[in-house]
């Protein structure tokens, strides 16, 4: 039996090494000679195709067709290229050569071993005495860290370090300092953000350790916005002005226009006044400019002021009618806000309260542009107000009776332990305020059932919203027409709120200097509330009710053919009032504007509009 069937030498060993595997060869021909034992040699050969296959998956056909073990460092291979072959009996040395002729990697066999190095390392030894691993072993992260400053050398807590396309991160502790752990830092990029500066990515390559300094964002000075008869650069009217890209209502699920105001523009302060879906929010400019009069600020929506309503606090109400009632958010481009006097030199009066500058989308030149926009959710309370289960209400109504009828008969001997039929004599009859009901001290309660009024009433209320839209134009004709359905269900039954709107904006220019425009918006909503919000209205009567109810009426005491409890209050039962009350208001309007502007010279135009506001309100309130 020929040894070298076994055994390639490697010429690039050093002498130590060879003199101990030559030890090892000779040992192991005397043992086979001593035990006459015929030894097969292993495969030789490998069949292997395929189209961009990982190395390690490579190293695994050749351990297995072979027998011959695989090492290499985990990390280098991770780096290599996935490697095309197709291989028949190809001889194992030919095999290897072919696989990692393009990669920065060699290869040595020793002893039915082979061993994986980069093309710079001296030997396989280094291998052996290093961190290797054979197939099945399992990689080791590499750890990153560094330090994160502006440009005045001050360390910046909270900065958001993630790897660029994935989810893992962290963010740098007070002093500036990071820490992250990652399988490879080949082909990675790390993303520094953080508010008010400008969002840097690094590419890791072989460094692990970062010194990175972040520029403050100043770049958004140089933008436009619009201020009543113009435009002017933001770096100008920074503090006069507040302004907000439309471009993130694609992000966020909202019905109605001032929901995308929330929290988006400092000095403006937007509070929500009711749950019922459909009504409007109320906006505050810089806060309440009048105790008795209305705080609403003036809107404008493509150059055209809006009727200012005061606003009815307790309902979201307004008098006459939301001015942002049925306004698509898909269609607004941007808003801008005017904070300070300078909006009462251009609207007058109307705009002490501060100034909403709406602008809608329009067509550009171009090729048309069709969108569909579509999403799907749910709103729930975010907790239940805590209030006492039915066998607390019992105990508690147990104390209340006994305390009253002690205080009143109290001249005449009574005591809480008094029998019923003393306390009816007492009491001349049958009185809630003296005489419990007895079937509190039975077991179980018979004849009576348990209502959490919360729990009946609410509900996880879905919404949806579909949008359409097309833009496009030329040098003569642009245009942007939309159109949108939305639904919100309250989260409390029987409320909700459907929208259906369209837009068209159309914009012809007649020469270099005159164009004419039109934009219309015809819209339609249905609202549902039989009464909900509001001091004694029907939610705040379901918190009051008695968790404690006749089990003949369930969830509709007081209701058609059923009676009151006689130990709770007179009042109808909510759930039949949802059930059986109807509130719906329907509103129809429509929003349309018709210019001409003509450039007198560069930089000054002379502009005219037609505007038209008309809303058709019809409610209807009936009992089934």
């Amino acid at each position: 039996m020929q040894l070298s069937a076994f055994v390639r030498p490697c010429h690039s060993m050093n002498g130590r090494l060879k003199t101990i595997l030559r030890v090892i060869q000779l040992t192991a021909v005397l043992s086979l000679a001593c035990l006459h034992v015929t030894a097969m040699e292993p495969s030789r050969t490998v069949t292997f195709s395929g189209k961009n296959v990982p190395l390690e998956k490579i190293f695994a056909a050749v351990k297995q067709q072979t027998g011959y073990l695989v090492f290499y460092k985990a990390n280098q291979i991770r780096r290599a290229k996935p490697v095309t072959i197709n291989a028949d009996r190809l001889p194992l040395e030919n095999f290897l050569h072919q696989v990692l002729k393009d990669q920065p990697l060699e290869f040595a066999i020793e002893v039915n071993t082979i061993f994986i190095k980069k093309k710079e390392e001296p030997s396989p030894a280094e291998i052996l005495s290093a961190e290797t691993t054979d197939v099945a072993q399992l990689p080791v992260d590499i750890g990153l860290k560094g330090k994160v400053s502006n440009e005045k050398n001050e360390p910046l807590e909270g900065v958001s370090v993630i790897v660029k396309g994935s989810s893992k991160g962290t963010t740098t502790n007070a002093d500036g300092r990071f820490q992250l752990s990652v399988a490879s830092t080949s082909n990675i990029e790390l993303e520094f953000s953080f508010i008010g500066y400008q969002t840097r990515t690094v590419k890791v390559g072989r460094q692990t350790e970062f010194n990175i300094t972040m520029a403050e964002l100043v770049a958004g000075l140089s933008d436009v916005v619009v201020v009543g008869y113009g435009t002017q650069k933001k770096k100008n009217v920074t503090g006069a002005v507040s302004s907000f890209d439309a471009r993130n209502l694609e992000e966020r699920p909202i019905i109605r226009v001032d929901q995308a105001l929330v929290g988006q523009l400092a000095g403006v302060r937007v509070k929500q006044t009711t749950g019922t879906p459909g009504k409007g929010f109320s906006i505050q400019v810089r806060g309440s400019g009048s105790i008795s009069g209305g705080n609403e600020p003036l809107y404008v929506i493509d150059g055209f002021p809006l009727t200012v309503n005061s606003t009815n606090v307790s309902n979201g109400s307004f008098s006459t009618g939301n001015p942002l009632d049925n306004i698509n958010p898909n269609d607004i481009e941007r808003i801008e806000v005017l904070k300070d006097a300078a909006a009462a030199a251009i609207y007058g009066s109307r705009a002490s309260n501060g100034v909403v500058i709406i602008t809608t989308k329009h067509g550009r030149s171009g090729k048309a542009k069709i969108s569909f926009n579509i999403y799907g959710g749910y709103n729930e309370t975010a907790k239940k107000l805590e209030m006492m289960n039915p066998q607390q209400w019992i105990d508690q109504a147990t104390e209340v009776i006994n305390a009253t009828y002690v205080t009143t008969f109290k001249s005449v001997g009574a005591t809480a332990n008094d029998d019923m039929a003393t306390r009816l004599s007492r009491a001349g009859g049958n009185n809630a305020n003296y005489i419990p009901d007895p079937r509190w001290t039975q077991p179980g309660h018979p004849g009576l059932t348990y209502i959490d009024w919360q729990d009946e009433i609410e509900r996880k209320g879905g919404i949806q919203n579909y949008e359409i839209s097309a833009s496009g134009g030329n040098d003569v004709v642009k245009y942007f027409m939309s159109g949108n359905y939305g639904f919100q269900q309250g989260f409390v039954i029987s409320t909700d709120y459907k929208t259906f709107s369209a837009r068209a904006n159309v914009e012809i220019n007649a020469s270099k200097k005159l164009k004419f425009g039109i934009n219309i918006a015809p819209t339609y909503s249905i609202s549902n509330d039989p009464g909900v919000e509001g001091k004694d209205a029907i939610f705040h009567q379901a918190l009051s009710l008695a968790p404690v109810q006749e089990d003949t009426a369930g969830i509709y005491p007081n209701t058609g053919k059923n009676f009151e409890y006689f130990w709770s209050s007179s009042t109808n039962s909510p759930y039949g009032k949802l059930t059986y009350n109807k509130g719906t208001n329907k509103r129809y309007r429509t929003l349309g504007t018709v210019f001409g502007e003509y450039q007198i010279i560069k930089g000054l135009s002379f502009r005219t509009s037609v505007n038209f506001d008309n809303t058709d309100n019809i409610s209807t309130t009936y009992v089934l």
